[in-house]
């Protein structure tokens, strides 16, 4: 009996041939559509929070840990341990270490800005002379960063300063967002946070420590835009909690702004893909209701011939899962 149930429903397939096989396509795309339109509109999206944050400055699209005081030694490296402890938690890239004093007078009418960076030959590249190699309390060799045009260099010999090179800018994290003191300023840069936060002349002026990294989109994307913001809202809280004065800052606002820019961008591919369901789906009813009469004639010569009822839905369930 079951060899006959099999050789009917055969038969049915050769027969009904192409007409099936329009419906069941048709079924098929609209089905898939909306798989596929979600994930162009995921794929989509990336890129274009990729593409808007690349457009940013580099200082707006960066991860920056600040504080503005005068640590000791010890009190720096509890800072240092506080931050590369906390910061992994949302970026993969290390963090890189720099400092920037306040605007400092020549005293012959001009002002210069003083700044460190731990492996400075990382961030620079020299034009001119050599790259700093000492820097003690008393003597330390510095670098200047130059462009075309820049005014003359200040005279900085009193607070034990040597310029031994010309330098321009390679990384752009480098004295970026609120540590830029901006352009045509002198700036003078020392390679080695610690040893340039110990110069004598400068014991007590004030200056600002940085931990800057730039932004992770891999993590950003692995917990979401929202789940990554409250994230980083949590890691400013812990190190606030550990050390008062240090101060997390990320571009939230901007991530916020520029994921819901590409999700409307996006969602257009959703429109688009529910859009062309419907019109397939319909498709397939018409298809499937110009076999209706077929598909009657079939129950009908089956019924004729003493067929059960119990056969007749094994040959209704047959065709429907062929």
């Amino acid at each position: 009996m079951r060899g006959v149930t099999l050789d009917l429903l055969l038969a049915r397939a050769r027969h009904a041939g192409p007409r099936w096989l329009l419906v069941t396509a048709g079924l098929a795309v609209a089905a898939v559509l909306p798989v596929l339109a979600q994930a162009v509109t995921a794929v989509t999206a990336d890129a274009a929070l990729r593409q808007g944050l690349a457009a940013l400055p580099p200082g707006r699209a960066s991860i920056t840990v600040s504080y503005n005081g005068l640590p000791d030694p010890a009190q720096q490296r509890a800072l240092d341990a506080a931050v590369t402890g906390q910061l992994p938690r949302v970026t993969g890239a290390a963090a890189h270490r720099e400092l920037i004093f306040r605007e400092i007078s020549d005293g012959h009418g001009g002002s210069y800005t003083l700044g460190a960076a731990d492996r400075l030959y990382t961030q620079v590249s020299l034009v001119s002379g050599r790259m700093p190699t000492t820097c003690t309390p008393t003597h330390c060799e510095v670098v200047a960063l130059r462009l075309p045009g820049d005014p003359p260099l200040p005279r900085v010999s009193d607070l034990g300063l040597v310029v031994v090179g010309e330098a321009v800018r390679t990384d752009p994290l480098l004295l970026s967002g609120t540590f830029d003191p901006g352009p045509g300023h002198p700036v003078l840069l020392a390679d080695g946070v610690a040893a340039a936060s110990g110069l004598a002349g400068l014991e007590l002026f004030g200056r600002t420590f940085g931990w800057v990294a730039p932004l992770d989109l891999s993590r950003v994307r692995a917990g979401g835009v929202g789940g990554w913001v409250a994230e980083s809202a949590a890691i400013g809280d812990e190190l606030w909690k550990q050390i008062p004065g240090l101060v997390l800052t990320v571009p939230g606002d901007v991530l916020r702004d520029e994921d819901a820019r590409a999700r409307v961008s996006a969602g257009r591919f959703v429109v688009l893909g529910g859009a062309t369901s419907v019109l397939l789906l319909g498709t397939a009813v018409v298809g499937g209701a110009a076999l209706r009469r077929d598909h009657e004639a079939f129950l009908g010569a089956l019924r004729r011939r003493g067929a059960s009822r119990r056969r007749v839905a094994v040959l209704v369930g047959g065709e429907v899962g062929i």
